[in-house]
């Protein structure tokens, strides 16, 4: 499933994110590295995703929403063109949190659905590592976005996935149990 390009995109993308914390400045370099880098290459290059989402990330760790939603959607742009579904899937989920961020809380959910359906047909519909993304989603829509409902939903599908799949669940069955009673068990 993962290239060498994705693990590399995706720890560039961690780094980064440490790096605001402990480094603004060398953060600062970063971002106008990624920016330069962007606006030389191709309109299509899939190397020009890579430094938007580096830029866009940078966004949304600064609380720029709105100018990360305009990053996001040409990353998307370019990942849905001719990426590997696991590039096209973290596009969605970094679009749909700044959508979300921008008060684009409607577009944000359709993003978060669309990666969801992306992440499925990467893994399969009674993968384990699905129920993980769901698990994380589930998560994500409770406590940034304040969507119990929506992550009572997200943590039942992954039960079933698990229930079906005991030998990759890891604990993980007892976790989404006791996390649905706790959403289920919230005053809405």
């Amino acid at each position: 499933m993962a290239s060498s390009r994705l693990e590399e995109h995706i720890q560039r993308v961690q780094r980064l994110r440490e790096l605001r914390k402990s480094d603004p400045a060398g953060t600062r370099l970063l971002a106008a590295e990624a920016a330069t880098q962007a606006a030389e290459l191709r309109s299509n290059d899939p190397r020009r995703g890579d430094a938007l989402a580096l830029l866009a990330w940078l966004r949304l760790e600064a609380g720029d929403y709105a100018g990360a939603a305009a990053v996001t959607t040409e990353v998307l742009r370019i990942r849905e063109r001719s990426e590997p579904d696991e590039f096209l899937a973290l596009a969605l989920g970094a679009h749909a949190l700044a959508l979300f961020g921008a008060d684009r809380s409607a577009e944000a959910d359709g993003m978060l659905r669309r990666e969801l359906e992306v992440w499925e047909r990467i893994f399969g519909r009674q993968d384990p590592r699905l129920a993980a993304k769901l698990e994380a989603q589930a998560e994500y829509v409770q406590s940034g976005w304040g969507r119990p409902y929506w992550a009572i939903e997200l943590l039942q599908r992954a039960i079933r996935i698990r229930e079906v799949n005991p030998e990759g669940a890891r604990g993980g069955l007892a976790m989404d149990y006791q996390r649905l009673a706790q959403h289920q068990n919230r005053p809405q």
